[in-house]
């Protein structure tokens, strides 16, 4: 109501990146408190295939793919049969196996100095916490809590995107790092944190699988 005795309607715009808060587990990064595309610790959140910053694709498969061909981000692998060796069997590929800004979700959402975890950061959070298999908001998942401070993050078993289905939510979650799983497999895979009611760990999946994203920053 305005002083004119009218009432009046206010119409906000805004134009920019999401934001996100963060929580301090005594590591050498700060970890988000939320999932990339969440507003609270339980939610989801949104479901990226690696190297790719748009969410919620309809489908996630090769044919769908960003780099469907892998035109980035190989390694001397030895799967000569790929377009990252040359016909007589020598790598010509990129070598890069950390993404870069401009192909992590974390920072073309969020922007810097967020990013994407790196398999070192990742396995600081499995070797510095006490995970927990818990429920918050009626959610499953893991209560995280840092062994240095006390201070704790909750990941959402939210499950992975395959083709056009959600699996496995509710009892397993799947959280890319920036990293490929270089000297193992091969360039079509990259490194996840896997963890389901028994177990928590190292893992990887085929680059196209739409899974979630917790942010990191210094």
């Amino acid at each position: 109501m305005g002083k004119d005795g009218n009432e009046h309607t206010l119409t906000v715009s805004y134009s920019g990146t999401m934001t996100a808060e963060y929580v301090d587990l005594g590591l050498s990064v700060k970890w988000a408190r939320c999932n990339l595309g969440a507003s609270k610790p339980s939610d989801y959140g949104d479901y990226f295939a690696w190297g790719e910053t748009e969410p919620n694709k309809a489908e996630y498969t090769w044919a769908t793919y960003k780099w469907k061909y892998i035109t980035k981000y190989t390694y001397a692998d030895g799967q000569t049969k790929n377009i990252w060796y040359d016909a007589g069997g020598n790598f010509i590929g990129d070598n890069k196996t950390t993404l870069e800004a401009a192909d992590d979700a974390a920072t073309a959402n969020l922007g810097s100095p967020w990013y994407m975890p790196t398999g070192d950061e990742i396995q600081e959070l499995l070797d510095n916490c006490t995970w927990t298999w818990t429920t918050q908001d009626g959610v499953k998942g893991y209560e995280v809590k840092s062994k240095k401070n006390g201070n704790s993050i909750f990941l959402p078993a939210a499950g992975r995107r395959t083709v056009s289905e959600l699996k496995d939510a509710g009892s397993e979650g799947d959280y890319w790092s920036s990293s490929l799983r270089s000297a193992y497999l091969s360039s079509e895979y990259a490194r996840d944190l896997y963890f389901d009611a028994d177990l928590h760990k190292w893992d990887s999946d085929f680059r196209y699988s739409g899974c979630t994203v917790r942010p990191v920053r210094p």
